[in-house]
């Protein structure tokens, strides 16, 4: 197009010049009448109006809910401003739109009032759905408006906070169950098919939502297949517990002594999760099996029910002493019981003595995994902090709860902000308690600051937290302690 207009005589050029200008205002009006209509529809009078004459607009605005008003994560805020004009003069196609700092939820949404005679008001609502899973925070926007006369009001300033709601924490046990396509000794060997079942408890104090999952992935062995590698759990309530159940094949030729898999539970809504390596082993001989009949009574004061038969299986339950438990076989020095109905564990023959009876007494389920917790002050569940100097105080503990594997230790807790690592704490290896209290002066950037505390047990395992704080620049803080002062003076 531009080549053929280079290339013909002025006039020629002249003419073109003028078709392409009556085509683009031809177009613009087609658009402006469509624009109107719509608006209209929306009761919104976008009309080009009359030229101005005397007089002048003067528009007020609101905003509700008001600045400084916190709201809760998952709700749905309808975000109206209202504009009335106090003049004597219409505003005419008035909009406006925010920006906002780091949140795209906040960033770039649009108010629409179109015309606003004299004595007149016009609101445009926008609902504002905050995620579920968003951290305590406030965010400063900038409201900036535009009309056809250029008489808008100036750039508004604004905010909106949220207060986190309750999360959930996945507690996680794994256990292979091979009674259908192996040996039923509840380990893994090569050529058979298995399932896996991954119990999940909801240990934390927040609901999980509907989309709330379970998946395995497998790391690098290519002789194991996952033939069904994800289950949605659906919601799960604190202190509930649901299962998924997975499918693996782990084919002859494998060299491998343990399996390679990641387990992780996920919780889209709330983005929690957790996630871990395992490295399963791999049994090499098949112990010899006996039928077994009846039941075995515990003799010890607590014995260990573990996923398969083996001193190395993860335990999976626990029972008392003079527990009573079916039994079903003997798979070496193993025997297998039936510790809750449908689900079979294996427990030393030295722990127990052949006796008959249905099942009874104090037999539980003993959680292989639960991440440590993390308790931060000031709490984020009161809202985000503002602060005017560019350092912070966070203080918090993070802690093994009392209900995890006895065996599991926190080793380290660090700090980010933003995107750089500020703080790095250990515990001791001698340490007799799995708790670490912390302390740190926080370096803030003007403006929000993302400050996340990660708690570990090993590199594979950990738990986080974050909160937003918002350090006002320099300049709202001197303006702020101007405003003071006339205030006094007054």
């Amino acid at each position: 197009g531009r080549e053929l207009l280079k290339r013909a005589p002025h006039a020629d050029r002249a003419r073109l010049m003028e078709t392409a200008k009556a085509l683009v205002a031809e177009r613009q009006a087609e658009e402006d009448s469509r624009l109107q209509k719509r608006l209209r529809e929306l009761g919104v009078d976008w009309s080009p109006g009359a030229a101005p004459g005397r007089g002048a607009p003067r528009p007020v605005v609101t905003i509700t809910p008001a600045p400084g008003k916190d709201h809760r994560a998952g709700e749905t805020v309808p975000w109206t401003v209202t504009v009335e004009n106090k003049g004597d003069a219409p505003i005419r196609r008035l909009r406006a739109w925010t920006t906002a700092e780091k949140n795209p939820l906040l960033d770039r949404r649009e108010f629409v009032f179109g015309n606003v005679p004299p004595g007149e008001r016009r609101s445009w609502t926008v609902p504002l759905k905050l995620p579920k899973g968003l951290d305590s925070r406030r965010d400063e926007i900038t409201l900036h408006f535009e009309d056809d006369g250029g008489q808008a009001p100036p750039d508004l300033l604004t905010s909106v906070g949220v207060v986190e709601i309750p999360k959930p924490v996945f507690a996680f046990s794994v256990q292979i169950e091979d009674r259908q396509g192996g040996n039923g000794d509840g380990l893994a060997q090569r050529g058979e098919t298995f399932d896996v079942r991954v119990d999940v408890r909801n240990a934390g104090t927040g609901v999980a939502g509907e989309k709330t999952w379970v998946s395995l992935k497998n790391l690098g062995d290519d002789k194991v297949f996952i033939k069904k590698g994800r289950e949605n759990l659906g919601a799960l309530k604190p202190g509930e517990t649901k299962s998924a159940r997975m499918e693996v094949e782990l084919r002859r030729g494998s060299k491998s002594d343990t399996l390679p898999i990641r387990v992780m539970i996920v919780d889209e809504k709330m983005e929690e999760y957790v996630s871990e390596k395992l490295d399963w082993p791999v049994a090499k001989d098949e112990q010899a099996r006996t039928p077994a009949v009846g039941s075995v009574r515990v003799e010890v004061a607590e014995a260990t029910l573990r996923s398969g038969a083996s001193a190395a299986a993860p335990v999976i339950a626990t029972a008392k002493k003079a527990a009573v438990l079916p039994v079903d076989a003997k798979i070496g020095e193993f025997y297998r019981v039936e510790w809750q109905k449908g689900r079979f564990a294996f427990v030393p023959d030295s722990e127990v003595r052949v006796a008959r009876g249905p099942r009874s007494g104090t037999i539980a389920a003993a959680w292989q995994r639960e991440p440590p917790r993390i308790a931060l002050l000031p709490d984020p569940q009161k809202g985000a902090p503002v602060v005017d100097g560019d350092t912070w105080k966070l203080q918090g503990s993070a802690l093994v709860p009392p209900s995890a594997d006895p065996d599991a230790r926190l080793r380290d807790v660090f700090v980010f902000v933003n995107e750089q690592k500020v703080f790095f704490k250990v515990l001791p290896e001698n340490a007799t308690a799995s708790k670490l209290d912390f302390s740190a002066d926080i370096p803030l950037e003007a403006g929000n600051n993302v400050v996340t505390v990660f708690a570990r047990e090993d590199d594979e395992f950990q738990t986080r937290r974050s909160i937003v704080v918002y350090r006002r620049p320099p300049a709202e803080v001197a303006a702020d302690g101007t405003q003071k002062t006339r205030q006094a003076a007054q």
